[in-house]
């Protein structure tokens, strides 16, 4: 069987190269969610102790547990539909804004969160990040725009004021020497500070600037993945495809298509699935309560049953956990690999990473949708495993091959995603009654609807906008817009911006061989500027087709064959 890589990206369930595994039991990548061939999905119950997840670290107002048992008919599920106003503090949770390592610690940087600018920069002083809301308390100036002075503190450009790390005034300019340190004294100076901290090698902030703010972020944690978090061996592992981008569509949708795995062969064909072998996805719905859901699906691939779990945790947080164990044990058991095994050559897939908590051979797609602006949203991924796969660490400089498939991936759904979400507006009250806009009768939409169902019960129906009813913007007719690279990715990623830059450094080159030639002359001399000119051209070549990978790609479907 052909061996398909599969790859980083924004919905991924992405049914990842087993390798070897796969290729043992003839099955297809397709088949880890539903096949259309002769295999059957098998419908059955799930054991109960297939994974124990973690409870949230979020510590929000106690919800009321539901037991639900999910109708797909429109008329059963109405009763769920309506909102009751909820629980959930949209203002006092912790958000990732950035991959740590990809932050320039010389310059502030502008994030957005629930529509409120924060600029986040290097704390000399402290050696961490800090944060503070994006205004300067002089003429409400970005200081994102600013730069860092000398000894380290942030320096508003604008009027040259500046702040230490806690948010203090050091230095008005305007000011005489001995008004001085009345005028920094006074908290008018001062900026309004937010918790800021680093988890799993992402910069987080916790947009609440009030003393109750503050005293709230020591009470809730980072969403992490507990299980990954207790194994010491895939610190360094956990990182593997490390990925962000800028998305031109809300939060909920952005939730809903993360959590969607049966548009993955149609919308990502040719790239991380295939329309030919899709087919129905079993999937069962846990539990649902203010601290999210879990949705756990169970395929049966050439007799291994392959399970895997769904779990939202609000409010950026949706991972899939792939228990692949019973397919590996399958795979252990064939003559080939017993042999290889008693050589010392079995595959690595078979030698698993063990550790207390966590064993057994395990996969995850850890994704984080983060609520930006009416319209905007923020995505994260990364794909730890408990197998030894290939390690590749968020600074290597190949890091780029993969942010060019993810990037690719999330471009398969941008445009529909972009219109889906407009749509759903114009139906009359259709965020609060999706069932009536959407029709969705197959199991496969179960995530989607669990979703929905607690932004509408638990969380008010949308994200807590600062100065916004959430209302979107124009529909983005423009594609070079809508899946414009270097906005969305490229100027955010230090590789990637260095790569596209490498396109402008060869054109130049030509320039270098004919000033060679003028100036050496020479009937021996005459091979190196030809030379140099046929490397530089070709390199020009070369980079301008990268170049154009960087900043702007168009997506069509139908060349997908």
């Amino acid at each position: 069987m052909k061996e398909q890589r599969v790859v980083c990206g924004s919905a991924a369930l992405l049914t990842f190269a087993l390798q070897g595994c796969l290729a043992y039991h003839a099955i297809k990548p397709g088949q880890l969610f539903g096949s259309s061939g002769k295999r059957s999905v098998r419908r059955t119950a799930l054991p109960s102790a297939v994974l124990t997840v973690p409870s949230p670290p979020a510590k929000i107002t106690p919800p009321r547990s539901e037991s639900i048992e999910l109708s797909f008919t429109p008329a059963a599920s109405e009763a769920s539909d309506k909102a009751d106003g909820g629980t959930f503090d949209w203002w006092r949770q912790w958000y990732p804004v950035a991959i740590a390592s990809d932050l320039d610690k010389k310059q502030p940087r502008q994030f957005t969160v629930l529509n409120e600018h924060f600029v986040v920069w290097w704390d000399e002083a402290t050696h961490k990040f800090v944060a503070a809301k994006d205004a300067c308390p002089h003429r409400l100036a970005p200081l994102s725009e600013g730069r860092i002075s000398e000894d380290g503190k942030l320096h508003c450009t604008y009027h040259g004021w500046e702040f230490d790390g806690t948010g203090a005034c050091t230095k008005i300019p305007q000011v005489e020497a001995k008004a001085q340190k009345a005028a920094r004294k006074n908290k008018r100076a001062c900026l309004q500070t937010v918790p800021c901290k680093e988890a799993d090698s992402l910069v987080w902030i916790f947009p609440d600037s009030t003393r109750e703010g503050w005293a709230a972020s020591t009470e809730v944690e980072p969403a992490t993945v507990a299980e990954l978090d207790a194994v010491p061996e895939l610190i360094n592992r956990k990182d593997d495809g490390l990925f962000f981008r800028v998305l031109h569509y809300n939060y909920d949708t952005l939730v809903e298509d993360v959590g969607d795995p049966s548009h993955v062969p149609f919308a990502h064909h040719g790239i991380q699935g295939n329309r030919d072998q899709a087919g129905p996805i079993a999937m069962k719905l846990d539990n649902l309560t203010g601290d999210g859901f879990v949705v756990t699906s169970l395929q049966d691939l050439g007799g291994a049953g392959l399970t895997t779990r769904i779990r939202f945790m609000p409010p950026c947080l949706l991972y899939y956990e792939f228990d692949l164990s019973p397919v590996v044990e399958r795979l252990k058991q064939k003559p080939i690999i017993k042999l290889l095994s008693k050589i010392g050559m079995a595959p690595k897939i078979t030698k698993p990473l063990r550790s207390g908590k966590l064993d057994g051979h395990r996969f995850y797609l850890v994704a984080y949708a983060v609520p930006s602006a009416p319209g905007e949203s923020y995505l994260f991924t990364r794909f730890p495993a408990t197998v030894p796969f290939r390690k590749r660490p968020i600074t290597s400089p190949l890091r780029w091959d993969d942010h060019l498939e993810s990037l690719a991936v999330t471009d398969g759904d941008n445009m529909h995603v972009h219109y889906q979400e407009r749509r759903l507006r114009e139906h009359q009250d259709g965020l609060e009654k999706f069932d009536r806009a959407y029709y969705m009768p197959a199991a496969a939409d179960t995530a989607v609807r669990s979703f929905r169902r607690w932004l509408m019960n638990h969380a008010g129906g949308k994200p807590l906008w600062k100065g916004s009813t959430g209302q979107l913007g124009p529909l983005m007719t423009d594609r070079r817009k809508l899946f414009d690279r270097w906005e969305s990715h490229t100027k955010y990623c230090p590789i990637a911006g260095k790569l596209a830059a490498m396109a402008f450094l060869f054109p130049p080159g030509g320039l270098l061989s004919r000033f060679l030639m003028s100036t050496m002359g020479g009937a021996a001399l005459w091979r190196i500027p030809l030379v140099l000119s046929l490397v530089c051209g070709y390199g020009a070549y070369r980079l301008y087709g990268l170049e154009r990978r960087w900043v702007y790609t168009d997506y069509n479907h139908v060349e997908r064959k």
